[in-house]
C-alpha cells in the first residue's frame, strides 16, 4: 500500500480536477502546477493512515452531512454559501482513494469535494450571465459539467436560473443537493449523473454549458471539446474556466479541428482569493490564483464582468483548509 500512497501525491497532475499569476486578458506561457500535497511523503503517510472507523464514516454519512462545512464565496455582486468536505472528511475520502487506486485510478477521485480557483472564476463568469438574464427578464437554464461541490450551479441559483449539475461521482451530486436544500434552492436544481467522456449520451438542454478544471487528463479534454462542440450547434453559450491544466493544447487543438474557421482564446481571466486561518495562528493567510476563461461567444458578459468586478473571494472558517 505504501506505492499507493506515495502515488496520491501524483494524482493530482494525472486527474480530470475537478478542482502563478498572470495580468488580466493574458494566458500565462507555462501551465500552471496541479494541487500541490499539503505535506511531503512522510507528512502524507502519517495523515492518511486513518483507521477503518474513520474511511466507514466518510462512506455512510447522514443525509444532511453533519461534517460538511460552510464556506462563504463572494463573486462581486452575487454571495454564496457552499459546501466542503471537513478536513477529517477530506483525509478519509485520500484513504478510500488510495484503496481504490490501483482498481481505477480515474474513479479514485475525491477532488470534487473541495473548491478549487477555477471554480471560483467559473462561478463570477456565470454570475455575469444570470445577472444579465434577470435584468432582460429572460429564463437562464444552465448545465455545469463536473460540478463538484457546484459553486457555479449555487450562484445561478441565487440569481433565480435554473440548474442541472452533472458530475462523474455521486458524492458530489448529494452535497451539492444539501447546500441548495439549506438555501431554498432546491426546486430550480436538478442533479444527474453523467460521465462527459460517455460518447453515447447527449448533453441535457441548456442556454449555458459551463465547467471548470476538466482538461487534466487527455480523454477528459478532447471529450470536453466535443461537448463544446455539440453545445454550440445546439445554440447555447459556453464557459470554460481553467489555470493551465496539462491538457488545455489537446482541447483547443480538438476544437480547432472541429471548428477551424473559429477562435477559440482563453481571452480573459479573473483572480481567485483564498481566505481563512490556522490552529497556529490567529493571521490571516491569502492566497491568489488566476484563473483563465474561454466564453462562446466571445466578447460576452462573463468577459465584462471580469474586467470590472473585484476578485472573486473564498472565506473558510477557522481551523477547515484544503487538504486535497
Amino acid at each position: 500500500k505504501n506505492y499507493l500512497i506515495a502515488a496520491m501525491a501524483l494524482i493530482p497532475m494525472a486527474l480530470p480536477c475537478p478542482r502563478t499569476t498572470a495580468p488580466r486578458c493574458a494566458v500565462p506561457n507555462s501551465p500552471a502546477p496541479g494541487p500541490v500535497p499539503r505535506r511531503g511523503l512522510r507528512g502524507a503517510l502519517a495523515g492518511l493512515a486513518l483507521t477503518a472507523a474513520k474511511v466507514a464514516r466518510a462512506k455512510a454519512l447522514p443525509e444532511k452531512f453533519p461534517e460538511a462545512v460552510e464556506v462563504e464565496v463572494s463573486l462581486g455582486p452575487v454571495k454564496v454559501q457552499v459546501l466542503e468536505a471537513s478536513l477529517e472528511w477530506q483525509e478519509a475520502l485520500i484513504e478510500e482513494a488510495v484503496e481504490r487506486f490501483e482498481e481505477n485510478p480515474l474513479d479514485a477521485d475525491p477532488y470534487g469535494m473541495a473548491v478549487w480557483p477555477a471554480g471560483q472564476v467559473l462561478a463570477q463568469a456565470a454570475s455575469a450571465h444570470g445577472l444579465k438574464a434577470r435584468q432582460q427578464g429572460l429564463p437562464l437554464t444552465a448545465l455545469e459539467l463536473g460540478c463538484g461541490c457546484g459553486l457555479a450551479s449555487l450562484a445561478l441559483l441565487s440569481l433565480q436560473c435554473s440548474v442541472i449539475a452533472t458530475d462523474f461521482q455521486q458524492l458530489p451530486l448529494q452535497l451539492l443537493t444539501e447546500a441548495a436544500r439549506r438555501q431554498g434552492y432546491e426546486k430550480r436544481l436538478k442533479v444527474q449523473k453523467f460521465d462527459l467522456c460517455d460518447a453515447s449520451a447527449r448533453l441535457p438542454e441548456a442556454d449555458l454549458v459551463m465547467a471548470s478544471d476538466v482538461l487534466y487528463e487527455r480523454q477528459t479534454a478532447k471529450a470536453m471539446a466535443l461537448r463544446v462542440d455539440e453545445a454550440l450547434q445546439r445554440g447555447s453559450r459556453v464557459l470554460v474556466a481553467d489555470i493551465g491544466r496539462p491538457n488545455r493544447k489537446v482541447f483547443l487543438s480538438t476544437l480547432k479541428e472541429l471548428r477551424p474557421e473559429e477562435d477559440f482564446t482563453f481571452s480573459c481571466s479573473g483572480t481567485a482569493v483564498h481566505v481563512g486561518t490556522t490552529t497556529s495562528s490567529s493571521a490571516t493567510t491569502e492566497t491568489e490564483t488566476t484563473v483563465e476563461l474561454l466564453e462562446l461567444p466571445r466578447h460576452g458578459p462573463a468577459e465584462a464582468a471580469l474586467q470590472a468586478w473585484p476578485s472573486t473571494q473564498l472565506w473558510r472558517p477557522k481551523d477547515h483548509g484544503h487538504v486535497l
